[in-house]
């Protein structure tokens, strides 16, 4: 993208004020921040993506994991405007393609069929997920094992901001609740009670079924 249509950005009042609400803590307009940058960044990954890449993963899925990894990292992130946010994002999609292009081309001089997925590059976090999940206390079978990795990342983007966040902190930074506490400004029992509140609604948005 261009550096003028990064600039307009800093012109849109609606993002100015997100990002200035999620950068004192409100999670909801950090969902909305980057629900609104979405289709910014799903054009960048289809500038990012040649031929051969777009035929292995899907910018959409590209910009879901990069989205993931923002939500994950936003506490690190110290800009203080909307363009440099842009540029932050894009630093993440541009990560995750060079690393899928690092492995296909690697793969293709050992003379290897190149099918590769971001799973392949994020030690696929869907299978992690569900695997830590499985094993977790408590409410430890929620999720079933049958879900896809697709099916069980869409169901996670679907869940609310403070709920999706828990599950990071858990499940892929494998964090304790003390230490998730601290991060969400909650004590470690009421770290543990919210994880298992996200637990219990990730099962209905894979299932279908109401939450008790």
């Amino acid at each position: 993208m261009s550096e003028q249509d990064e600039a307009d950005f800093g012109d849109d009042t609606v993002l100015v004020r997100l990002l200035q609400q999620a950068s004192i803590g409100d999670k909801q307009a950090l969902e909305q921040l980057f629900r609104r940058l979405y289709p910014y960044l799903l054009l960048c990954a289809r500038e990012e993506l040649d031929s051969d890449l777009r035929a292995q993963v899907r910018e959409s899925d590209l910009v879901q994991q990069s989205c993931l990894e923002a939500h994950r990292d936003f506490p690190k992130f110290d800009g203080k405007d909307v363009g440099t946010l842009v540029k932050w994002l894009e630093t993440i999609l541009r990560s995750n393609v060079a690393d899928l292009r690092r492995r296909y081309d690697a793969r293709k001089r050992q003379g290897i069929e190149p099918a590769i997925s971001l799973d392949d590059s994020h030690s696929s976090f869907a299978q992690e997920l569900k695997r830590n999940l499985l094993d977790s206390e408590p409410a430890a079978d929620v999720t079933g094992s049958s879900a896809t990795d697709l099916e069980l990342e869409q169901a996670l983007a679907r869940l609310p901001a403070d709920y999706r966040e828990v599950i990071l902190l858990r499940n892929r930074d494998k964090l304790s609740f003390t230490e998730i506490g601290s991060r969400t400004s909650r004590s470690a029992d009421a770290a543990r009670m919210c994880w298992t509140r996200a637990v219990k609604r990730l099962h209905a948005e894979l299932t279908g079924e109401a939450e008790e």
